[in-house]
């Protein structure tokens, strides 16, 4: 399934679920973008176009949340920050991916 299907698929479901805005992992899109479909707007930081696309982090915002948020700035391809502006104030949102790795067998007999 290419990409634009897959956050169609996303678009879709979240919409069901009625979710306001996820957090994403494992996103493999190329380099840093932004896609907006029809409830949804995607925002992402993968690694390079050149570069094995192993992982990813991103945001789905709802589209009738993207006048409160602010433009994203920085941001790797394992960490991803977002700034949502409330009557209440700001809110920080985090998209963080940490690689799962098998133990080393010298560890896994300790354990």
């Amino acid at each position: 399934m290419d990409d634009a299907r897959k956050t169609a698929v996303i678009d879709f479901e979240l919409h069901r679920l009625n979710t306001d805005i996820a957090a994403l992992q494992e996103t493999t899109l190329p380099s840093s973008g932004s896609l907006k479909e029809e409830h949804y707007t995607f925002f992402w930081h993968g690694k390079g176009v050149d570069e094995i696309r192993e992982y990813g982090v991103g945001f789905a915002v709802k589209n009738t949340l993207l006048p409160m948020i602010e433009p994203l700035y920085g941001g790797t391809e394992r960490i991803l920050t977002l700034r949502l502006s409330r009557v209440e104030g700001i809110t920080n949102l985090v998209s963080v991916y940490a690689q799962h790795r098998p133990l080393m067998p010298q560890l896994r007999m300790r354990i």
